[in-house]
This record gives structure tokens, sequence and C-alpha cells, in this order.
């Protein structure tokens, strides 16, 4: 492969702790796909900054350039075929699901819930593919009787947060964690008193590093594969998980909440059309 082929070129003139950074990149390059910056050095024992220049070095554009070759060089469809491809999402979904219950924190999850009690205003930040998990969340808190706004421009989401007091709610979803301009607002919501819980795949991330609660989430994610469902469902499972539990606490309010909602959106479906005697002719 063109990657190892490059770094076994270079590997003579490499420093110490860039041999570390090459060694495991040719031994876990499965795993280096789904790691980011700040794992990827917990793990090679190495500065991130020494992960970096490694990269310049082999005259990628950076990390993310790096991954960007072993993915697309590592083809993940060449297991798979047209006959077993449903099985295969079916399996993977299964186990996102099953992965993410493990790594999630059922303590953590009861103080997001009580912090949503609590709270007077919520606001859920998310850009691109976890835009999408932001709407969900919001459409199900409002059906349960907990209104919340869905922000998915980066300016928007700045200008929410600097209007954030000690009573608001931030939650920001993001599977990477590194968002800049989402992780810019959170931190603006967090100085301005706001509660901030982040939904993440990175414990070490920039978003974990500011968040007041932290829930993993497990969807891993190549450069070759932003915005796959997979990924989603893991966001899209803990969202459940936390309306779920919300709805529990306040099951009165809540079942309210469900009938008015859904006495409101009843009608709104396109009737039958009638059939006129004259077409049977």
């Amino acid at each position: 492969m063109k990657y190892i082929t490059l770094i076994e070129s270079f590997y003579p003139s490499l420093t110490k702790s860039e041999k570390k950074v090459a060694d495991y990149i040719i031994d876990q390059k499965d795993q280096v796909l789904y790691q980011s910056l700040s794992d990827m050095a917990n793990h090679i024992q190495v500065g991130e900054a020494t992960i970096v220049r490694f990269c310049y070095k082999l005259g990628f554009e950076g990390v993310q350039d790096l991954k960007f070759s072993i993915s697309r060089e590592d083809d993940l469809f060449k297991n798979q075929t047209y006959d077993n491809y449903i099985d295969t999402i079916e399996s993977n979904i299964q186990k996102v699901v099953h992965e993410t219950k493990l790594v999630l924190d059922p303590q953590s999850l009861t103080q997001v819930i009580d912090c949503l009690h609590q709270c007077e205003q919520v606001y859920l930040f998310g850009s691109g593919a976890s835009g999408l998990a932001t709407l969900e969340a919001e459409s199900r808190l409002l059906r349960i009787g907990k209104i919340t706004k869905s922000v998915i421009d980066s300016h928007y989401q700045l200008m929410h947060a600097a209007l954030c007091t000690a009573k608001t709610c931030v939650i920001a979803i993001s599977l990477s964690g590194s968002t800049i301009e989402t992780v810019e607002a959170a931190q603006i919501a967090k100085e301005n008193g706001a509660k901030v819980i982040v939904l993440t795949n990175y414990i070490q991330s920039p978003f974990a590093k500011i968040a007041d609660l932290i829930l993993l989430t497990a969807g891993k994610e190549n450069p070759l594969d932003g915005g796959s469902l997979v990924a989603k469902i893991s966001q899209l499972y803990v969202i459940d998980l936390i309306c779920t539990g919300y709805a529990l606490k306040q099951k009165k309010k809540a079942q309210n909440a469900k009938e008015l909602t859904a006495r409101a959106t009843l009608g709104r479906v396109v009737s039958p059309i009638k059939r006129n005697k004259k077409d049977d002719i």
C-alpha cells in the first residue's frame, strides 16, 4: 500500500518519537481511522505536535489527509457484496447500539435528565450530520413537554450562546468532538453560566474538555464514511434514552404533552380521495 511504502521510505530519517508514530500507524491502521488526534497521542505516548509533524514530513497536509489516504486504500467495502450488505448493515446497527450502551455512564445520564428538568432554557447545538440529530432531539423533547431549540447554523449558535445564562442548558452533539464552530459556541455558553452537556465519541476531545456532563457515543466514522447512518444511530439511541428518562421522571406532564401534540397534528393527513360513481362506468 502506498502510505505504508511511503512510511518505510522515510523511516530511517525519522526521529525516535516519529518512529513510534510510524510503527503505530502500520500496526493499528484500522484503529487510526477512528481515533482523534488526542486519542492517537495518548496511545502512542507522544505529543500531538509530533504526529502532525510526522504527517507533514511524509507529504500529507495533516492527520486527516493521512487518514483519508488510509481509508481510500483500505477499501472498507472490499469484503462486502450485493448478496450480504443487508445482513452487514443490520449487524453494524446492532453492534453500535450495544457498544454505545457499554460506554454510557448511567449516572451521567441521570444527571443530564435532572439538568433538563431544572433548567428554563435548552439549546441544542450541532453541525452537519450531527445537526440532524439535534432536530430529532428537539422534536422528541417537544412531544413530551420540554420546549427546546435546535441551532445548526454556526453564527446562530454563537448568538444564542452569547445570550445564555445560568438557567440555560446547552446540549452539544458532535461525533468527533472537534467541530470548531460548535466548540466555540459551547465555550461561550459555558462562560455565560450555562450547563454544557456533550454527546461525543471521544473523551479527550476539545468538546469533552469544556463539558459539565459527557455522554459517550460509539458511532465510528472514517473520512470516507462521513454522515453514515450507523454513526447517527448511536447519537439517536442516546437521545432516545434522554427523552425516555425525562418522560418517566414526570409521567403526568409528559403524557399530557403527548396527548396535546398528538391531537394538534391528528388531522394533518391527506384525506382519501372520494371516488366518483362515473369513474366506475
